[in-house]
């Protein structure tokens, strides 16, 4: 068996090798900056020295590759392109510790660039901004595995070559003589509103840690009017750099697959020495995407929990200008290599997938933030087609690589159609889909465009998978309202098939985390952070720059805790760890740096710490989990978060200090860390600095209590044991559909009832329907929702008995008082109470008794037994009608389930023995014991027929029927669920078929596994109610 597990992402990527040539240095083709991006170096890899000496460099690369900008494509900032140089553009640590390792940017002619340093300076020198222009970088990792392309001359290279060049102070110049590259992506009509970052849930990175100083930053502006100003013509300069990268292209749309816009381009791209089919390349791993899952499958491969798992998923680069031989290559190498299956896009349609479709519309939706920008084009322009194509996509390779038995597991909100598109090809395979955003309530969610599409995409699997119960629930009402699609405990009830939808909340790998806070590395930074900030009480968060994340509300809370307490200033320093994507929202940045300037302006003292070191991109891991380890406390101030990861890390790294975690209710983890963390609305400023001080000021034995209650859920729910319930819990929906399906009930189909509907021609149709199971209510976590719509349920029985031909009966177990009650709308409605103890016809008010009073004579015996058994449930009530008793246990509470419903079981188990004689049956009914005659059903069918067929008087309660003409019935339908009595509706109805006392019989069960003797069967009642509706057209 194979698990195929489908993402956006593949765990890996491909960076294209440059080498450079002794020949024509001084004028490379400016046409390379078009097709190809520097890359900083593959994940994992050593940084390879190309400095020629210790002294500090200034490296530069040539005009034309610098253009692009770096990583940013044609809607990047133009500016100095300013990299990870310690990681990147410098010798090690150990082998050069006099390199440079900072790498802010200062520009004379302007107030503010950039100025980051980073912690080695910070810790042990004044930090001096200096220029730095890095286009390229030259990288050597000997792990990586390298497909090479057969032997060429390497003086006919072209335009391959590459200069990267750094210059020492004395004026020499060195070359390096390889780096790495990546595609740049072809499509010419990007999003103007935002350039959304390619990396979801972005783990941290191995990478310098710069620390950002907002006062030295900002030490230009001393009021907000100025770095207004400044924001104003940042943007000002985007346009216009956006506006000039636009005009550069001879055509508005992208030119077909494997083409480009620009005539010369394609020429340089065909060329037999294109740089993309002659250059080397490497796989190594994508640093983005989701880690949990990476994890999770790699270590159930390791296990043997798994026999063989296979990635789908697109590589991380841009593909147009990647010749065909050159991906098939990569194809071929990532299918025996790395058991994973790329999928190479077209770079137009990837842009209208993910950066408008699902960046810009999804997303923000999902997390409640409906997208209302008016620069933004997601809307204008046609995104929704290319997220169907490449949803599409997805599911052929699916199909294309599945075997039978194999398990198919999706994931996320970017491929939320791909399980009903394999559905539609596999209708047996085995579809597991997993969400890992929240999912929004149904007001939110019914604002898409695309409602409907979207979840019957997501019921096309066999199990749908959630971080909390709370997002179970909001799916539940989603589909019900949307798709008037059923639900159960259970799942969703759909186009007669159960899907199951349940909780299983990621985890991360505690054990290996554990192993990763010991080692070396991390034990170095502890030190050098503790000698840092020896005084310091640490608060740190980890955030993307997103209104989602609430930043800003947490430096407003923050500010205001420093307000309230200034005996705090000198002693406390929140670090704050945001990562700035291609999106960069700019406004949210300049009110964050705002709050950050008047924070440190409380301080008194220049020379001493400020209390916010704010580090606008992501630190190297070790580092982080020193930081971690340290913190006095970590904040997550999220506005709404499907499963928040970096606090699960925090309850590991801080096992030595206890350190509480402050923690948005908004999140998933709140639902699942239990008592452990400090709860916060981040919309409540004066709460979360309320938080702040208890979490400085906690004890101790509370800081124990909270921190033990947090790590325990940590370490059994970990990454493992979540990816081992999400498969056995595909595997058991799976087992119940196909389980289904061998109980041999035909299931109902429109045009089949349409057909016995509309055969009868003038004479009665007869419509018996027990509403009593199928109009129940669901307990989702402690809500009560029910799944069917009362109105829509009066107004289908509105529109039945408005054709004369419809005789319609509601029955239920319910009392004639209630049942009067829940139905008073409907005129000219027949209503059975208790189960046929009762029936009131049609256009009448009175009530007829079926039961004769000596029939009654069990039911004084069967109260004494009851008694007996109320003694041992407190809390239990007896019910005692005209000739039903009912036994209540909803409302007990202090007794254990398992031993309440022991002695139900007995009780119901007694009295079918004990009165079986007088034909007393007893059934459970939504935790009531029902105790009645067990024919009362059939005989009041056999009443209502009667009086249909033939004039007839009965006795009534309080008046006499009105006699009325004989009548032939043409088609008698009932609907029941999986109850005794509706088995006894079914039989009977047949039995009445046979001997032609009615023309027709059909009988549907409704929401049951369970074999039946009912010839049809559906799966949800509002499946029924779509059904029946149908008849008016």
């Amino acid at each position: 068996m194979t698990l195929i597990v489908a993402t956006l992402f593949l765990p890996y990527t491909v960076h294209f090798e440059i080498e450079n040539t002794s020949s024509d240095l001084d004028e490379p083709s400016d046409k390379l900056s078009e097709v190809a991006l520097a890359f900083p170096r593959p994940s994992g890899s050593r940084t390879e020295s190309f400095l020629a000496t210790s002294k500090r460099t200034s490296l530069s690369i040539l005009p034309s590759m610098n253009s692009s900008g770096f990583l940013g494509g044609s809607n990047s900032p133009q500016r100095s392109i300013t990299p990870d140089v310690s990681s990147a553009a410098t010798t090690s640590q150990n082998s050069n510790p006099d390199a440079e390792k900072g790498n802010g940017v200062f520009d004379s002619n302007s107030d503010f660039v950039n100025g980051t340093t980073s912690v080695e300076d910070f810790f042990y020198s004044n930090p001096v901004a200096r220029k730095s222009n890095i286009g390229l970088v030259a990288l050597n990792d000997e792990k990586s595995e390298i497909y090479k392309p057969s032997e060429r001359n390497d003086a006919k290279r072209g335009p391959s070559s590459l200069r990267i060049s750094s210059t020492n102070p004395d004026g020499t110049t060195v070359y390096s003589s390889t780096t790495y590259i990546q595609p740049k992506s072809q499509a010419t009509a990007p999003v103007k509103s935002s350039v959304v970052d390619r990396g979801m849930n972005k783990d941290p990175t191995l990478s310098s840690m710069r620390v950002s100083r907002p006062s030295t930053l900002l030490r230009r502006s001393s009021n907000v009017g100025n770095l207004t100003s400044r924001s104003d013509q940042a943007a000002q300069n985007r346009e216009q750099a956006q506006k000039s990268s636009s005009q550069s292209y001879v055509f508005d749309k992208v030119a077909p697959y494997g083409g480009l816009s620009k005539p010369d381009l394609k020429e340089f791209l065909i060329h037999p020495e294109n740089v993309f089919e002659t250059a080397p390349w490497t796989v190594t791993d994508f640093d983005k995407g989701n880690g949990s899952l990476k994890n999770a499958v790699r270590t159930a491969r390791q296990t043997k929990l798994v026999e063989k798992a296979t990635w789908v998923g697109a590589l991380g680069m841009p593909c147009d200008v990647v010749p065909e031989t050159t991906k098939t290559k990569i194809a071929k190498q990532m299918r025996l290599g790395y058991n994973s299956e790329a999928i190479f896009l077209k770079d137009s349609d990837f842009d209208g997938h993910y950066r408008s479709f699902c960046k810009q519309i999804l997303w923000p939706t999902l997390h409640y933030q409906i997208p209302d920008d008016p620069k933004s084009k997601a809307f204008e322009e046609d995104s929704w087609v290319d997220y169907k194509k490449v949803n599409q996509e997805f599911a052929d390779k699916i199909i294309e690589v599945y075997n039978e038995g194999d398990t198919i597991w999706v994931h996320d909100y970017h491929l939320l159609l791909v399980p009903k598109m394999v559905r539609e090809k596999l209708p047996d395979a085995k579809i597991g889909f997993f969400l890992h955003v929240s999912f929004p309530s149904s007001e939110v969610f019914r604002c898409f465009a695309q409602r409907k599409s979207l979840l019957e995409g997501m019921l096309g699997a066999n199990t749908i998978t959630f971080q909390t119960e709370e997002y179970v629930r909001h799916f539940f009402q989603t589909c019900n309202r949307i798709l008037l699609a059923d639900f159960t405990h259970d799942g969703i009830l759909y186009n007669n098939t159960t899907i199951k939808v349940n909780t299983h909340p990621i985890g991360i790998d505690a054990k290996s985390l554990m192993k990763t806070l010991a080692s070396p590395e991390v034990t170095e930074w502890k030190k050098l952070i503790k000698q840092r900030w020896r005084n310091k009480r640490l608060i740190v968060s980890r955030d993307k720059l997103d209104k989602i994340r609430g930043t800003k509300q947490k430096l407003l809370a923050y500010e205001k805790f420093l307000t309230e307490n200034p005996e705090y200033l000198d002693n406390t320093m929140m670090i704050v760890v945001c990562l700035k994507g291609k999106s960069g929202d700019d406004d949210l940045e300049t009110e964050i740096l705002r709050i950050v300037e008047r924070i440190n302006s409380k301080t008194k003292n220049i020379s001493s710490d400020k209390p916010v070191v704010y580090l606008n991109q992501d630190i190297d891991f070790e580092q982080y989990l020193a930081l971690l380890s340290e913190a006095a406390t970590f904040i997550v101030s999220s506005m709404r978060e499907g499963m928040n990861l970096t606090c699960h890390e925090f309850i590991v790294a801080t096992n030595e200090k206890h350190s509480p975690l402050i923690l948005s209710e908004f999140t998933g983890s709140a639902s699942v860390l239990v008592n452990g963390p400090l709860l916060i609305n981040p919309w409540d400023i004066k709460e979360v600095a309320y938080r702040i001080k208890q979490a400085l000021a906690m004890s101790e034995e509370e800081k124990l209590q909270r921190w033990t209650q947090s790590f325990n859920v940590v370490k059994n729910q970990d990454s493992q044991r979540w990816l081992q319930d999400c498969l056995t819990s595909i595997e058991q929906a799976w087992g119940e559909q196909q389980q289904r399906r061998n109980f041999h009930v035909k299931c109902l189909t429109q045009k089949a009832f349409n057909e016995r509907y509309n055969r009868v021609s003038s004479e009665k149709r007869l419509i018996i329907l027990d509403l009593g199971s199928l109009t129940s209510t669901v307990s989702v976590q402690g809500s009560i929702i029910n799944p069917v719509q009362i109105q829509r349920v009066l107004k289908t029985l509105s529109d039945l008995v408005s054709d004369p031909q419809n005789v319609v009966y509601v029955t239920s177990h319910l009392k004639r008082a209630d049942l009067t009650r829940k139905y008073r709308t409907v005129s000219n409605l027949g209503l059975i109470a208790e189960n046929g103890g009762y029936i009131k016809p049609p256009q009448s008010n009175h009530w007829i008794s079926i039961v004769e009073e000596h029939e009654f004579q069990w039911i004084p015996s069967v109260v004494e037994v009851m008694e007996a058994v109320s003694e041992r449930l407190h809390g239990s009530t007896i019910e005692v009608e005209d000739c039903t008793v009912r036994f209540h246990t909803e409302k007990i509470t202090d007794v254990d389930e398992e031993h309440q419903m022991s002695l139900v079981g007995d009780l119901i188990t007694h009295i079918n023995d004990l009165f079986s004689k007088e034909n007393v049956h007893a059934s459970l009914v939504d935790k009531i014991v029902v105790i009645q005659e067990a024919n009362l059903a059939k005989r009041s069918l056999e009443y209502i027929i009667s009086t249909i067929n033939k004039s007839d008087e009965h006795k009534f309660i309080g008046s006499i029927l009105p006699q009325s003409p004989s009548e032939k019935i043409g088609l008698l339908l009932i609907v029941g669920g999986s109850r005794p009595v509706d088995e006894q509706l079914f039989i009977f109805g047949d039995e009445l078929a046979e001997d032609h006392k009615v023309d027709d019989t059909l009988t549907i069960q409704i929401g049951s596994i369970t074999q039946s003797v009912a010839s049809e069967r559906l799966e949800g009642f509002n499946e029924f109610l779509t059904v029946i509706a149908s008849t008016k057209n």
